[in-house]
């Protein structure tokens, strides 16, 4: 029996019905459709910038990483951003960034606080805090001895801190040894930027010299929003198409095309904002979201500034 042109419709709508998922749990950005969703937008909005360093430049995956990171302590992203480095294709954090983590967010009832010990090849430096629960004190201690048997104070390349400035760096170093003892997961696990500098074989990204693209698509991506003539940046204007698209949506209407092929505005149902603002662009677009131009996101907008006309 041959299939009516409703049942075709139905059958084709059943195949690319979109999944929308709503969690509360601790991994809700990555499980929650629309947390998910607009936390990639904010990711593409920071790549976008010349402002955030340029391990995160033209990078939105890291940046969305970055992101989720920087809600879990609390913390602006594009401050978590700045203090955060590529090394050895790991992420660490600047010493400063986790002392700061264990005086608001560590087990202590009051600010980490060191100790000196010692001169010379007898120096010792001991990081120490009073635990909020137990009263107890926590510490940590780093020794010259171990800075020469680890030879941390020896470098390749330039003059090591822990020769111009050994008091700095004990207190960094020893810190950081303090928040990997008591509570590893205010610092997520992670080194310190003046560790990884510290270890051979490892890069860490200059802040100063601007990262190469990771694939071809990022550098058609990046050309193309250099010398579009369009105001902004590629990445810029997509998230900005995104937006309008989300925001028309949760005024009740989307974009669809008729029976005749032209463009024309639907209802959103109850609920289905970012279902119908998606839908709106697959209406709009043949092309991955990924593969706009600044021309097809200007031509786009032009689109829905005329069907809009009135709303």
């Amino acid at each position: 029996m041959a299939e009516t042109p409703l049942q075709t419709d139905l059958a084709t709508k059943d195949k690319t019905q979109r999944i929308v998922v709503a969690d509360e749990g601790p991994l809700s950005v990555f499980l929650d459709t629309g947390k998910y969703e607009q936390t990639w937008r904010a990711a593409r909005t920071l790549a976008a910038s010349n402002l955030v360093p340029v391990q995160y430049q033209n990078k939105p995956e890291n940046c969305f990483l970055a992101f989720t990171m920087a809600q879990q302590v609390g913390m602006n992203p594009f401050a978590f951003m700045q203090k955060t480095y590529m090394v050895g294709g790991k992420l660490a954090m600047e010493a400063q960034l986790i002392i700061a983590l264990l005086n608001t967010r560590g087990p202590f009832k009051d600010p980490v606080q060191w100790e000196f010990t010692g001169e010379g090849k007898e120096r010792a430096c001991t990081a120490y805090a009073t635990h909020k629960v137990t009263g107890s004190r926590c510490e940590a201690t780093v020794t010259w001895a171990m800075v020469e048997g680890e030879k941390w104070h020896q470098k390749e390349r330039g003059v090591s801190k822990w020769l111009t400035m050994p008091d700095m760096m004990f207190r960094y170093r020893s810190a950081s040894f303090l928040a990997s003892l008591y509570c590893p997961e205010v610092k997520f696990g992670m080194m310190t930027l003046e560790e990884a500098e510290d270890i051979d074989g490892v890069t860490v990204v200059s802040p100063t010299k601007p990262a190469p693209p990771v694939s071809p698509l990022d550098a058609k991506l990046h050309r193309k929003a250099v010398t579009s003539e369009v105001v902004g940046t590629t990445t810029q204007n997509v998230a900005q198409l995104e937006s309008r698209l989300l925001a028309l949506a949760r005024e009740g209407h989307y974009l669809c095309r008729s029976e005749d092929g032209d463009f024309v505005l639907g209802k959103v149902p109850a609920g289905e904002a970012a279902e119908c603002a998606e839908k709106s662009l697959q209406a709009l677009t043949t092309k991955d979201v990924d593969e706009l131009t600044a021309a097809d996101v200007a031509a786009i907008n032009v689109t829905i500034t005329e069907v809009t006309k009135g709303v």
